[in-house]
C-alpha cells in the first residue's frame, strides 16, 4: 500500500475540498481584480507563483501524493508531449473549421482584444500564455486536483470533477471575453455563456484523459498551450 493509498477517508475529502475552493475563488477574484485594475501581468507575476507553491507544499505535504501522482515522475513526458501536440493541434483545427463554415453562410466575429503589436509582444504573449495558463493551469487541475479527486473517487470520476472545477475557474474570464467579442447575427448571452463553459468543461475532460493516458503533465500542458496560441493567432489574424 503506498503512501497515497493510506489516506484515510475523511482526509481525503480535506484534501481535495481546501484546493479545489482556494483556487477556483483565486481564479474568479483575481480576474475581477484585473477587470479593476488592468495590471495582470502583476497579479499573475506574484499571484500563480505563490498558489503554484502552495499546491506543491499542500500535494506533497497533507495530500501525501508523490511527484509521479501529480504527473512530474520521471517517465512518460516524451510520449505524453507527443500526444499534447497531437491534441493541441486537433483541437484548433476544430475551432478553425466552425469558423470558416460560419463565414461560408454570412456569421462574423469582431473583437476588441488588442493584437500584438509586433513580433516581440506576439512572443511575449505566447510565454505568458506557456507559463501563466498552461503550466500553472495544468499543475492545479490536472496535477493536484485530478490526483486528489481520483484517489477520493475513481480515476474517472475524478478526472470529470478536475474538469469542472476547471470550467469554474474560468467563469468571470469568460463572462469578460463575451463582453470583448460581437457576433453578426448576435447570439444571447443566456446561450453563449453556458456554451462556453461547456466547451471549457469539454476541454478539461481532454487534457484529463490525456493526464491518465500518458501518466504525465507533460501532454496536457503542450495541448494546453498549443489551443491558447491557435486562439491568440486568430485573434491577430482577425477571425475572432
Amino acid at each position: 500500500m503506498t503512501a497515497s493509498e493510506a489516506v484515510p477517508q475523511a482526509r481525503r475529502w480535506l484534501t481535495a475540498l481546501v484546493p479545489s475552493v482556494v483556487l477556483v475563488a483565486y481564479g474568479n477574484l483575481s480576474s475581477l481584480a484585473v477587470l479593476q485594475l488592468g495590471d495582470w501581468p502583476t497579479i499573475t507575476a506574484v499571484g500563480h507563483p505563490l498558489f503554484v507553491a502552495l499546491a506543491l507544499v499542500w500535494a506533497l505535504g497533507p495530500a501525501r501524493l508523490s511527484l509521479a501522482d501529480l504527473g512530474l515522475g520521471r517517465a512518460g513526458w516524451g510520449r505524453g508531449a507527443l500526444l499534447g501536440l497531437a491534441l493541441g493541434g486537433g483541437m484548433v483545427l476544430l475551432v478553425v473549421g466552425p469558423l470558416l463554415a460560419l463565414r461560408l453562410v454570412g456569421w462574423t466575429s469582431t473583437t476588441a482584444l488588442p493584437p500584438p503589436a509586433e513580433g516581440g509582444a506576439f512572443a511575449w504573449r505566447l510565454l505568458q500564455l506557456l507559463v501563466a495558463t498552461a503550466l500553472c493551469e495544468e499543475l492545479w487541475f490536472r496535477g493536484l486536483l485530478q490526483a486528489c479527486w481520483g484517489r477520493l473517487l475513481g480515476p474517472w470520476r475524478g478526472l470529470a470533477v478536475a474538469a469542472g472545477l476547471f470550467a469554474a475557474w474560468h467563469l468571470v474570464v469568460w463572462g469578460w471575453t463575451l463582453g470583448q467579442v460581437s457576433l453578426q447575427p448576435a447570439l444571447p448571452l443566456a446561450l453563449t455563456y453556458p456554451l462556453g463553459l461547456a466547451i471549457l468543461g469539454l476541454g478539461g475532460l481532454l487534457f484529463g484523459w490525456l493526464r491518465q493516458t500518458s501518466a504525465h503533465l507533460a501532454g496536457p500542458i503542450v495541448a494546453h498551450w498549443g489551443i491558447d496560441v491557435g486562439l491568440v493567432t486568430l485573434v491577430g489574424l482577425g477571425w475572432l
